[in-house]
């Protein structure tokens, strides 16, 4: 019988740094139950490791290896829909790339491959509107300490590579940053919010608009949270845009997820 490699999920989200910078995330989300785990001091415990490589053309730029370590007491605490999370930054110029992320099983020797491409563009013009990536996550809250690979803005976002939400994961959690605001004479930015979910006839599914907001500056982090425990099992994409209430300029981004109510994914487990 063929052996099959550990299954994951990989997602990518482009941001800019308070300096310009751009940034390129990785996000990892591997599924527990198909690790394999081995008894060890009276436990059963996972590992495997991670390795993201970032080429332009055929130049390896920039490479970064993760472990994944689990333990369980009993092996029906493993649950389907499971996943443990990793999230890797790289600072990159403007270019189109290829992400190709290899992860290993370390205790079955089996290893499965994904890649893709992203392109980053330059800077955007003075005075002109900018947003994010989407990032769809599986838990935002606050964190006014800081610190962490998941903290962005007095946040924990812990991302959900797989995007899969439903039973199990009801509330679909969302971030982007936007970047560009005119602002008053006071230095603040005025923004306004708008939701709107897509099934896959492109039919709304869901629609929102929000009150207006204020900023201190020309920037805002946005995110929120969406209950999709009625919506029927399929894909979905979720469109946010942000509206400049004083210049006028508007700006969205998006990101496709699925909702799957049988297979029942549940939150993934940060390690």
């Amino acid at each position: 019988m063929a052996q099959h490699g550990p299954l994951f999920w990989v997602d990518l989200y482009r941001f800019r740094t308070p300096s310009g910078q751009n940034l390129l995330d990785v996000a990892l989300a591997v599924e527990r139950a198909r690790l394999q785990f081995q008894p060890a001091n009276g436990v059963s415990v996972a590992a495997a490791e991670a390795t993201i490589s970032i080429l332009r053309g055929d130049s390896l730029l920039a490479e970064s290896r993760l472990t994944f370590a689990d333990t369980v007491s009993q092996p029906g605490e493993l649950r389907r829909g499971q996943k443990l999370v990793e999230l890797r930054h790289f600072l990159v110029a403007p270019a189109l790339y290829t992400v190709r992320v290899r992860l290993k099983d370390l205790f079955a020797n089996t290893s499965s491959e994904k890649q893709d491409t992203v392109r980053v563009t330059a800077d955007q013009p003075a005075g002109l509107l900018f947003a994010s990536d989407l990032l769809l996550a599986s838990l935002i809250k606050p964190d006014p300490a800081g610190g962490g690979r998941f903290w962005r803005n007095g946040l924990q976002v812990v991302p959900n590579a797989s995007r899969m939400y439903g039973t199990g994961a009801p509330w679909l959690y969302y971030y982007a940053e936007v970047a560009g605001l005119k602002t008053d004479e006071s230095g603040q930015g005025h923004y306004r919010v708008s939701l709107l979910v897509l099934d896959e006839q492109n039919r709304e599914a869901e629609a929102f608009t929000g009150k207006e907001h204020t900023v201190s500056g020309n920037a805002c982090a946005v995110n929120g949270r969406l209950d999709v425990r009625d919506f029927d099992t399929g894909p979905y994409v979720l469109k946010l845009t942000v509206s400049d209430l004083l210049s006028g300029a508007s700006v969205t981004t998006s990101r496709p997820f699925f909702v799957v109510h049988k297979a029942a994914p549940s939150l993934p487990v940060a390690k």
